[in-house]
């Protein structure tokens, strides 16, 4: 039976706000005409909300485009104020649930579909031994040489292999059938996103607030403000209805509201060739000795540290120590 979908004005932050920003983020690159976090390369067509009466299990927000050969691209988004990823974590388990049944739907392993779950509270083994499973994921070309990596003595540690193991065990309880290649498969397609709009100094709102500048015709970029405004509250009016949105009827809305906006700019090529470079100048780093990567985890610890406390860090050291090695690692997970 479908999930009905909620009313966010009746909900806490954690819900119908929080949700609503999101939300309003992908309209926001929709406006753009730029790709949208989580779907890199893809010049978005259309963002949903509680889409679940139409069969879409992660329904909190929904994001329709095009890839660079013109196939279409799907992410679907669970909204979680904070999400442990423990075992005894409900939550996780009703979103691997909710997984489960995305998964299950006709065709989902052959086309470009994605799966993230947005959380407004992270830490330190979110930003570290869980985004280094899903990027793993994403890198290695197979399921064996995922879980070889991940049981190999001090790079797959504990932390690593719980969070695995706990992803699995709620996955068999929705019958999903316990191999590797499917476990592995899964994962390739999933992300988790923070987005720290309740955080003093927020990064995600400065983004938000800049690019909201750069859509405003020439010398109203001072309304900002009021059209990430006007872009929550046509979130939260999506969700209440369980509707969607196309870049034509978000412009119309907001010349409506009385917002003069800049003209389109189409970056799709330059945007997908600098992912493509960027992509080959990681590849081209290599930080493997006798076939097996260096994990550095030590150094990576210090790194995120340095970061969570300033948000910029140097990296110095001799020719030959580590310094690319480490980059690449950062850069595999778009720190």
């Amino acid at each position: 039976m479908p999930k009905q979908a909620a009313n966010p004005t009746s909900t806490s932050v954690a819900g119908g706000h929080f949700e609503a920003k999101i939300a309003a983020q992908y309209l926001l690159s929709l406006l753009a005409g730029v790709p949208g976090r989580g779907l890199p390369g893809v010049l978005i067509t259309k963002v949903g909300a509680q889409k679940a009466p139409e069969g879409i299990p992660l329904d909190d927000v929904t994001i329709v485009g095009q890839d660079f050969s013109g196939a279409q691209a799907q992410l679907d988004i669970q909204v979680k104020h904070k999400v442990q990823f423990s075992p005894g974590d409900s939550v996780f388990k009703e979103v691997c649930e909710q997984i489960a049944e995305t998964v299950k739907t006709d065709g989902f392993f052959d086309s470009h579909h994605e799966m993230a779950i947005a959380i407004a509270r992270t830490s330190a083994k979110i930003e570290g031994p869980y985004q280094d499973v899903l990027t793993w994921a994403r890198e290695l070309s197979s399921p064996k040489a995922f879980f070889d990596r991940l049981n190999q003595p001090n790079v797959g540690d504990e932390n690593k292999r719980r969070f695995v193991n706990t992803f699995r065990a709620n996955l068999l309880t929705s019958r999903i059938e316990n191999k590797d290649e499917i476990i592995w498969a899964i994962l390739k397609r999933l992300q988790i996103l923070p987005f720290d709009y309740s955080a003093q100094g927020s990064a995600s709102l400065d983004l938000a607030l800049e690019r909201a500048a750069r859509c405003l015709a020439d010398g109203h970029g001072e309304r900002n403000q009021d059209l990430w405004l006007a872009l929550t509250n046509r979130a939260l009016e999506m969700a209440k209805a369980g509707g969607d949105c196309s870049r034509d009827s978000l412009i119309k809305y907001l010349c409506e509201a009385g917002f003069l906006l800049t003209g389109a700019r189409r970056n799709t090529s330059a945007m997908t060739t600098l992912d493509e470079d960027a992509n080959f100048a990681l590849q081209s780093i290599n930080n493997t000795v006798g076939g097996a990567e260096l994990a550095r985890t030590a150094r990576v610890e210090q790194i995120r540290s340095a970061y969570e406390k300033s948000g910029y860090v140097e990296i110095q050291g001799d020719a030959g120590v580590g310094k690319s090695g480490l980059l690449k690692h950062f850069g595999r997970q778009n720190m």
